[in-house]
Formats: C-alpha cells, structure tokens, sequence
C-alpha cells in the first residue's frame, strides 16, 4: 500500500525536490561554465542559482500555472508549472554558461601569457633576494589585459612588481617602481 502511494507522490510532487536538486546542479554549473566575469564559486553559484530559482517561481510560474489548471487541478497545475520553470532557469544558465565560455578561455589564455611574460622577466632581471621567491608569484588583475604581477621580498613589506599588457605579442613587461605588494583578496 505505501508503495503506491509514495509513487503517487512522486509522480505528482516534483517541485521542491526538483528546486532542491537543480539549484546545486546549477551552482555546479555556474563553477564550471560562468555566465559573466572569469569565474564563479561553488557557493556563490547556489546563491545565484537559487535566487533565480525563487524569482522564476514567484514570477513566472504563476502565469504558466493559470493555464494548466483548466485540466488539472490548482495543486498539480502549480507544480509542474514551478517544475517546468526551475527547468528553463537550468537550461537558460546552461546556455548562457556555453555562450561565455569563448570570454572565459580568452580569460584564461590571457592570465598564462602575462604569467609566462613574468616569470621570464623575473628570471633575468630580478635581483638575488626577490629572485629566491620566485615561486610566490601573486597577479593582481587590472583589466581584461593588464595585470599587476609580484614576487615578495625579504620581507613581506616589499615586492618586485612588473605591469604586464597582453594586448599586444608578445606581452609588453614594464617595472613598476612601487614596491608595495598587491592588495590581499584582489
């Protein structure tokens, strides 16, 4: 008898588990295929993913629902409306995700010739005690091409710091006479 019934109940109450599951597929899916910038947390892509989830449910699904339920009742009508919806958010990210991924390997690309551009500029023209921290190398990045990259000193105060613009080929490196390190967290 309960067997039945539960899968009566989950034929008919696809929602929640539905939002539960999609929201953390999508958060996935936005770590691994952002939809703007370079990259996106795990976290802060369930945040996303389910933020947009409730506003679909909020905003959309109501108006899908209204049209169901002239076949169905009111009950089955809002859940495969509020399924159908979370659906399309997980399929619009999707493609939005596929769309960007063209920015994110030029991204990408990027950030690798202005760390090789460094690193050879660090190799040959670091001095001896900045030279030995060549393995710490911290970029912060300033635009889509120009990056602030540094090596530390001896002591945590002072760095040897180069602009590097790959806008152009190979990479221009220019010494940045501010030995100040790159702000923690950028």
């Amino acid at each position: 008898m309960w067997t039945r019934r539960l899968r009566w109940r989950l034929r008919g109450a696809r929602l929640w588990p539905a939002f539960a599951l999609l929201t953390l597929l999508d958060g996935v899916l936005l770590h691994v295929n952002p939809v703007a910038g370079d990259s996106t947390a795990i976290v802060s892509g369930i945040l996303l993913a389910g933020f947009l989830n409730l506003i679909a449910l909020v905003v959309v699904a109501p108006l899908i629902s209204r049209r169901l339920r002239s076949r169905r009742p009111v009950e089955i009508a809002d859940d495969r409306a509020g399924t159908a919806v979370i659906l399309a958010v997980s399929a619009v990210l999707l493609i939005l995700g596929l769309m960007h991924a063209g920015a994110v390997g030029d991204a990408n690309r990027a950030m690798a010739d202005q760390l090789a551009a460094a690193r050879r500029y660090f190799a040959v023209n670091a001095p001896p005690e900045y030279r030995a921290h060549r393995g710490q190398v911290d970029t912060w990045k300033q635009s889509d091409d120009f990056f602030r990259t540094c090596i530390p000193g001896a002591d945590r105060d002072h760095a040897l710091c180069v602009f590097v613009s790959t806008d152009v080929s190979p990479p221009s490196v220019r010494l940045d006479p501010n030995h100040v390190p790159n702000p923690i967290g950028d």
